[in-house]
Parts: C-alpha cells; structure tokens; sequence
C-alpha cells in the first residue's frame, strides 16, 4: 500500500526538486496536500496518464530512470541550471 502511494509522490518530489534550482535551501518545503484522499487520487491519475509510459506503472523505470533515480535527478538538475 505504501508503495503505490511513494510512487506517486516522488515524481512530485523530483519537480519541486528541479523547480527550485538548487538542492541547498534555506526552508523545509512541505506538500500542502499530504495525506489527502483526494490529492492522492489525482496524483495516481495524472501520473498514470502522463508519466507512466516512460517510468512504468510501478515506478520502476522502463524508457526513462526510475522516479527515484537519485542520479538522474541531480543531472535533470544540472542540465536546467545550464539552460
């Protein structure tokens, strides 16, 4: 059950990540939705309809890294900061 739901968080997560240019901050970000039955639901659907081709159903990265890919994320990160 925890897993379906960190797999929707984390592409979330990776785009708060790479929105915000920089991986030192200053301040906590907190989601403003957690736990919510209704954010969760959404979650689930726009992942499903828009991530889920490339990173798998189960998160696990099939013709792009997995959403938790610590190393594709820092070079998404550093890619956007060149540009």
């Amino acid at each position: 059950m925890l897993r379906p739901v960190l797999a929707r968080a984390l592409p979330f997560s990776l785009a708060v990540g790479v929105w915000s240019g920089s991986a030192a901050q200053t301040r906590e970000i907190k989601n403003p939705v957690e736990g919510q039955p209704k954010a969760i639901e959404r979650g689930d659907f726009v992942y499903k309809r828009r991530c889920a081709s490339c990173h798998g159903f189960d998160g696990h990265g099939y013709r792009a890294p997995a959403p938790d890919n610590a190393q594709a994320a820092a070079l998404a990160r550093y890619e956007q900061s060149i540009h």
